[in-house]
Formats: C-alpha cells, structure tokens, sequence
C-alpha cells in the first residue's frame, strides 16, 4: 500500500510522468522524511501555509489551501495523506478512493 501511495503522490502532486513512476528510483514519500519534505515543499508553495503537529497518537498535517489534513503514526505518511486529500484522492484503512 505505501509504494501505491508513493506513485499516487508522485504522479498526482509532484507531477512525475509515467516514465518515472515505473522507475525503480521512485521516491519513498511515505516512508522518507527527506523525500516527504519535498512533497511538504510543493504543498507550501500553492498554499503558503502548511503544518504539522506532534499529537498524541502520531502527526496531524493541516494546509490552508481548501481546509484539508491529514492524521497518521508517521510525519512522512501524513504529509502524503494531506497532500493526496488536496488533489482529491483520499486513502483510508488500506483503500484508496479518487473523486470523480
């Protein structure tokens, strides 16, 4: 699931071509921090505002641009999860949905 969230990332945030996503050098944005803050990045410069918090039972990322966050055990995959809400593709419990 975390690689599929990388090339959701990759192709609907950071723009990546098809040519890339099947790279083996794909990015690990769910699981990298130094990858993650890339996406974090691209999230602030749209948006001019993007934090993430340290809360109890893991990270909460908020962006100002359409009200959108995400919550997660990880900084990486929160990032990912509010980046991917911002783009209209929401990842819960193991699924992925795309609005139409």
């Amino acid at each position: 699931m975390k690689r599929k969230i990388d090339e959701l990332v990759a192709e609907h945030v950071m723009g990546l071509k098809e040519l890339e996503l099947l790279s083996e050098f794909l990015p690990h944005y769910s699981t990298n921090m130094n990858d993650a803050w890339k996406v974090a990045e691209k999230i602030h410069a749209k948006t001019g505002r993007l934090m993430i918090t340290k809360v109890s039972d893991g990270y909460l990322c908020e962006m100002e641009w359409n009200s959108h966050y995400g919550l997660s055990a990880s900084a990486p995959m929160v990032i990912c999860i509010t980046a991917l809400k911002a783009v209209g593709i929401e990842i819960e419990e193991g699924s992925v949905t795309e609005a139409q």
